[in-house]
C-alpha cells in the first residue's frame, strides 16, 4: 500500500478534527500544529488498510464513511471487532 501526503484544504481540516471528542475543545492554533504533521488518505471501499498481527503505522480519524475492523477467531472465522464511524479515531491495539 502506498501513502501519499495529500493537504486537505485547512478548514475542513479544522472541522475533521473538531469533529472528533479528542480535539473539539482544542483552540484552532493548537490544532493547526498538529495538522501540520498529517496526511490525507482516501480508501477505497473494500481495501484492507491493515492486516491482523501487523503493526499499525497512522492513527486515522475518520472525516466520512466507516471502518470494519476484523480479527479471526481461534477458528479461523472472521468477526467484526470494531466498527469506526465519521468523527472517530481508528485505535486497535
Amino acid at each position: 500500500m502506498t501513502f501519499v501526503k495529500n493537504v486537505f484544504p485547512h478548514t475542513q481540516s479544522l472541522n475533521a478534527l473538531k469533529s472528533c471528542l479528542l480535539f473539539n475543545e482544542v483552540e484552532d492554533e493548537k490544532l493547526a500544529l498538529l495538522l501540520e504533521n498529517c496526511g490525507y488518505i482516501r480508501f477505497k471501499s473494500g481495501e484492507i488498510l491493515n492486516h491482523e498481527g501487523e503493526p499499525f503505522k497512522h492513527c486515522p480519524l475518520m472525516i466520512s464513511g466507516q471502518i470494519e475492523v476484523y480479527r479471526h477467531t481461534y477458528l479461523g472465522e472472521e468477526k467484526i471487532f470494531g466498527l469506526f464511524c465519521t468523527g472517530e479515531i481508528v485505535a486497535i491495539v
